[in-house]
């Protein structure tokens, strides 16, 4: 930086150094409750990092929960997750930023009905041409497979067994990625596959998220919009691979994770999601910050998803909420307790889902 001494006449030039972080560890962790439901998870995440060309990164998330369901302590509904990622980028042409790039990931989770083992692996080109932008051009291949929970195994049959969903799928996909993020501003990403193909049917998807952060003293406005259309070539593949979700602490709060169902589906609450081929959601959302990191803040959601790409999208099937809550700092992250209310429920479910959602997070930083 250079600062300017006036009553000396000269200009200072001062360096700032700082040390090349190349680990990093942190907590992880949330609960929610609806209705005669409730769950939580905890754990913690993992980086290590090396900067120098070629640079690698390594990366795992683990997490332990539980659920109790339908009511009381029914411990054999828990669930774990462990998450890991490689990544690697060689530089081909320094000066204009353009990368090869290499990553895989493994992952493996229980959930409520099955078990999910998940490998994939990507190589492409990655091109920065600025500080903010980042551009993918990548092919990735990924394998599904689904299995019974010993304790579960009557739901597995009814959710995938004869006709139902798959339980081995293979995809195979070329898609460019366009990111733009700048750190407490603003985020884009732009996620195109224009070719892929899922157990030999043919599709094509895409998906947007935005988020952009207005500061003005102890006041923060943060809006995000996201949204996303999956289309198939001939039949749909019956898979959770690719499908979008809403629901949870981090979307449309006035539901529970991933429980936004499509328009008529008449099933359980609880029944395993599917998900829809086409999703929209808006928020908008006003913090106050009171004293240190302790802050208050307001939302409105509002979002759905629908069963086909070219579903149409009438106003009263969106689903709105809207909510307060506070955001406490602690050791592990910055925690954001909420209560949001449905504004309105279009739903045919067998048993009407309660208007009001409790959620706890870890707040997420812009991007992540």
């Amino acid at each position: 930086d250079t600062v300017l001494d006036e009553p000396n006449g000269r200009v200072d030039v001062v360096y700032r150094a700082t040390r090349n972080q190349k680990s990093s560890i942190e907590g992880l962790g949330g609960f929610t409750t609806q209705a005669t439901t409730w769950a939580f998870d905890g754990g913690f995440g993992w980086r290590l990092v090396n900067h120098t060309s070629p640079s690698v990164s390594i990366s795992g998330a683990h997490t332990l929960g539980y659920r109790a369901f339908p009511k009381g302590f029914d411990f054999s509904h828990k669930g774990w997750v462990t998450n890991n990622s490689l990544e690697s980028t060689w530089s081909v042409y320094p000066r204009s930023g353009l990368q090869l790039f290499a990553g895989g990931n493994w992952l493996m989770d229980v959930q409520m009905g099955f078990q999910e083992s998940v490998l994939s692996g990507e190589v492409g080109l990655r091109w920065q041409p600025s500080p903010f932008w980042t551009i993918d051009w990548t092919q990735e291949w990924t394998g599904h497979q689904y299995s019974s929970v010993q304790t579960q195994n009557a739901l597995f049959q009814k959710w995938f067994g004869g006709d139902g969903l798959l339980t081995d799928v293979k995809d195979v996909d070329v898609s460019m990625e366009a990111t733009w993020h700048r750190p407490d501003i603003s985020f884009v990403q732009l996620t195109v596959v224009p070719w892929g193909e899922l157990n030999g049917q043919l599709y094509q998807r895409a998906h947007m998220a935005a988020e952009v952060r207005t500061s003005r003293d102890r006041w923060l406005w943060r809006n995000r919009a996201q949204g996303g259309v999956l289309r198939w070539e001939n039949d749909s593949v019956k898979t959770l691979h690719n499908r979008f979700f809403l629901g949870g602490g981090q979307s449309l709060r006035g539901w529970s994770y991933n429980k936004v169902h499509p328009p008529k589906y008449s099933g359980q609450l609880f029944d395993v999601n599917v998900g829809g081929d086409k999703s929209i959601f808006l928020s908008t959302e006003v913090q106050y910050r009171l004293v240190s990191e302790f802050r208050l803040l307001t939302f409105f959601d509002v979002g759905r998803v629908w069963e086909r790409w070219d579903d149409p999208m009438p106003l009263y099937e969106w689903q709105p909420s809207t909510g307060i809550g506070v955001i406490i700092p602690t050791m592990v992250g910055d925690v954001a307790l909420t209560e949001a209310v449905a504004l309105h429920r279009d739903s045919e479910l067998i048993q009407s889902p309660n208007r009001f959602v409790f959620h706890c997070i870890l707040v997420r930083e812009l991007g992540e």
